[in-house]
């Protein structure tokens, strides 16, 4: 079962993300890219791949536990990006400031999916939602995006989800969430 751990977005999140892409369809060239549907709003901790059910129920067992080592925090908005760079981008995203307790969870999440005998890519982990696919050149310029930093957004739980690639897209199914110790 293909499958990756994420944080779901709440509707205070997907309302700035509307408004920063309504802002975003005014800028030239942005027809090249294919928005994100709201609803499948999530910053992903971990991408697992195909697990196996013995992988899938060690996950279901231990990732309680561990996301249980962290309180409750909030992570802020900081700027919008091209990724992986400004000359060949494939993904237009919302990045996150620094926030030690959200790498920390993701590095929770890692180590129950190695101890689970999972294969990871060796990718560094890179906070971000995802706000549209590049589909071709030329690019948008992004730099006049002005993000309300007033917003804050609180992580109290993280959802483990099945991934079914359809035409129209990934289907996400979520399997299980996990609660964060309340502060």
């Amino acid at each position: 079962m293909r499958s990756f751990v994420a944080i779901m977005v709440d509707k205070r999140i997907k309302q700035l993300v509307q408004q920063i892409i309504t802002e975003l369809r005014w800028l030239p060239h942005t027809q090249v890219i294919r928005w994100m549907n709201l609803e499948k709003l999530h910053l992903t901790l971990q991408f697992l791949g195909d697990l196996n059910p013995e992988q899938l129920v060690y996950m279901l067992q231990q990732l309680p536990l561990a996301v249980r080592k962290l309180t409750n925090f909030v992570i802020k908005p900081s700027h919008i990006e091209l990724f992986p760079s400004t000359g060949r981008p494939i993904v237009i995203a919302l990045r996150f400031k620094p926030e030690a307790k959200l790498d920390q969870l993701a590095d929770l999440v890692k180590g129950v999916a190695v101890e689970a005998g999972v294969n990871l890519s060796s990718r560094p982990f890179w906070p971000h939602l995802t706000l549209g696919r590049l589909k071709a050149q030329p690019y948008p310029l992004i730099n006049d995006i002005i993000i309300p930093h007033e917003q804050v957004f609180a992580i109290k739980q993280l959802t483990l989800l099945e991934s079914k690639p359809q035409t129209s897209g990934s289907l996400y199914i979520p399997i299980q969430s996990f609660y964060l110790a309340k502060p």
